[in-house]
Parts: structure tokens; C-alpha cells; sequence
């Protein structure tokens, strides 16, 4: 009988919806399957280096449970404060979360975030109008379900999750 390849859990990006849970005491912020409590990964705020801490930033890193890879950082833009810079896990750039819009690394806004319907969450849109994903919050955390919009481009999802990482 041959043995079988250890089977591999889903990277964190291949899950239709991701439980983001309150900060620890730590500012760790777990990352879970909603449906099963399953670990996905977590996100740490670190502490800056000498030019973040002179430029006024922060970094927050985003790692996979499965062998804790870098899955992408988020840095506080220095120029524009409000903006939140996106890079993927070899440090080229994905995006920009700049208020409530996303934008790609060309710029181009690719989801726009709105008040979902009920009031209780936002929907993300692209700019036809389409639901690319929603972040509802709720007793567990924060709730971010993908849409088959985005099913195949994790950097649109990368960006949503830097969004709702940092509120």
C-alpha cells in the first residue's frame, strides 16, 4: 500500500469566508475559518524599523497558519496617512486601501466600500457595481465573505482583507 502525501489544507486566500477575531492582548489578530473555528493564519502589528518610526508608520504582516508564510504586509502610507499600502509576500506591490476606495497598483479602483443594505456592514464594489465581497461584523469578529467576483484574483482579496484588517 502506498502511502498517501499529507494532505494540505487550503491556503487562507482559497476560502470563500475568513473570521477575522478581536486583537489579543498582543495585537495579534487570528484569522479563522468561520464554519469549522479552524486557525487560517493571523496578522501582527510589529514595531517599526528606523525609517518607519521616523516616517510615522506601521506595519501590520499578514502570515498563513499552515507553515506561518508571509502572506502580505500592510503599511500606513507616509505621504497620505489615511492610505493603507498593500505588498504581497515578496514585496511588490498589490494595492492601495485609500478611504473607501481599492485601488490596484496602477491606481485603477477596483472596489469601491458601502454601506450594505441593512446597515450592519459594507459591501465591496467593483465599478460596475458588481459585489466583489462583504465584511459584516458579528459575535465572533469580523465576517469577510468573497464573492466569485474575486474567486480568482487574491490580490482584490488581499486588498479587502487589508481594509478590513485595519477597520
Amino acid at each position: 500500500m502506498r502511502a498517501r502525501p499529507p494532505t494540505r489544507s487550503p491556503d487562507m486566500l482559497e476560502h470563500a469566508t475568513l473570521l477575522l477575531r478581536p486583537p489579543d492582548p498582543s495585537m495579534v489578530q487570528a484569522v479563522a475559518d468561520p464554519a469549522t473555528g479552524a486557525s487560517l493564519g493571523f496578522a501582527r502589528r510589529r514595531p517599526p524599523g528606523l525609517w518607519e518610526r521616523w516616517l510615522g508608520g506601521w506595519v501590520v504582516e499578514v502570515y498563513e497558519q499552515e507553515d506561518a508564510s508571509l502572506l502580505c504586509t500592510i503599511r500606513r502610507g507616509w505621504l497620505r496617512p489615511q492610505c493603507r499600502l498593500v505588498y504581497d509576500a515578496d514585496e511588490q506591490g498589490v494595492g492601495v486601501v485609500r478611504g473607501r476606495r481599492l485601488e490596484d497598483r496602477r491606481g485603477r479602483v477596483i472596489a469601491l466600500r458601502w454601506q450594505d443594505a441593512a446597515g450592519k456592514g459594507d459591501v465591496y464594489r467593483d465599478p460596475a457595481g458588481r459585489p466583489l465581497a462583504t465584511v459584516r461584523p458579528g459575535r465572533d469578529g469580523l465576517a469577510v465573505a468573497f464573492t466569485e467576483e474575486v474567486t480568482a484574483d487574491p490580490f482584490a482579496k488581499m486588498l479587502v482583507l487589508a481594509a478590513a484588517l485595519q477597520g
